[in-house]
């Protein structure tokens, strides 16, 4: 029997090193490439590997006339086309739960900097300002969180929340009430209630059809004044240009942004035109952990592993 060849396995992007490491290890032909342009020849490729910055159209996989598994090496899958892979019986494998404590622990980390200022008092204190009277800090004990999507991410963040302690409410419409009380949050049944009731806002979903500016200006005028709004799920959920206003305006006192509708954002997005007292601002670094990345790599080399034996090309 003549022994089986290596599956040809192209890695697109920032994909970790131990993930690399770890197919080549079991077997795969592995090889990398920045992008698209860069990776040359797809059409014989049986495994493709891509980063969560890179986009796969339908176009994309019908040049691959051979791929039989596609990997994210990511949680989320709004740039794969997947009724695409699905047409085509492609096997498809990504890591919904490497990054979730990763992405929890920095919404926390936006919150505490949001509610503090202290993106504007260390901008003010590296100018050699000693502002302590400019900005006065929000005490988040005893505030109400809102939780646009309860699920892996939103979970966690209830849960800490509750430590500090806040009052934690969320809207998932997709979650059955058992879960509400088990991460302790008070079900809520619209996105307007949610918006009115909470003095943080923060964002726990993908980004969909349905999802795509769900938070317009009519929603987030709904919070209460001084309220602080954050995403830490996908750029495309919140309506910037709405959220810069209110924040500008002052009725909303904060934000904390780390996923943004253009990556990276242009320089004339509003929100970036906001001082450093309305807006804390990091660039789409929620799985950005040493602990996150070793996860994604794991979780993906498994399930690319499990896929080539059921397809018997291991």
């Amino acid at each position: 029997m003549p022994k089986r060849s290596a599956p040809d396995t192209l890695l697109l992007g920032e994909v970790p090193e131990r993930l690399s490491a770890t197919l080549a290890e079991g077997g795969l032909a592995v090889r990398r490439a920045a992008g698209w342009r860069e990776a040359g020849g797809t059409t014989g490729v049986d495994v493709l590997v891509t980063a969560s910055h890179i986009v796969v159209t339908a176009a994309d996989l019908g040049r691959m006339v051979a791929l039989r598994v596609l990997a994210r090496a990511a949680a989320g899958t709004d740039n794969v086309d997947l009724e695409a892979t699905q047409a085509r019986g492609i096997r498809f494998v990504h890591a919904p739960e490497a990054n979730a404590q990763s992405a929890a622990e920095l919404t926390m980390t936006l919150l505490f900097a949001a509610a503090r200022g202290l993106a504007f008092h260390s901008t003010q204190l590296r100018e050699g300002s000693w502002s302590r009277g400019e900005l006065t800090g929000l005490e988040l004990s005893g505030k109400r969180i809102g939780i646009v999507g309860l699920g892996r991410v939103g979970s966690r963040v209830a849960r800490m929340a509750r430590a500090i302690p806040m009052c934690a409410g969320a809207y998932d419409p997709f979650i059955p009430d058992e879960r509400f009380a088990e991460h302790g949050c008070e079900k809520i049944a619209s996105l307007d209630e949610l918006a009115a009731r909470s003095d943080v806002l923060t964002v726990h979903c993908p980004l969909t059809a349905n999802t795509r500016l769900m938070l317009r200006f009519e929603q987030l005028a709904l919070l209460p004044s001084g309220a602080i709004v954050l995403n830490v799920a996908r750029g495309g959920i919140i309506d910037e240009v709405a959220l810069a206003q209110l924040c500008a305006s002052g009725h909303v006192r904060a934000c904390g942004i780390d996923c943004w509708s253009e990556e990276p954002p242009p320089l004339e997005n509003p929100l970036l035109a906001l001082p450093a007292g309305k807006l804390v601002a990091t660039p789409h670094m929620g799985a950005r952990t040493r602990e996150a990345r070793d996860r994604v790599a794991d979780e993906t080399a498994y399930g690319i592993f499990a896929a080539l034996r059921e397809l018997g090309l291991l």
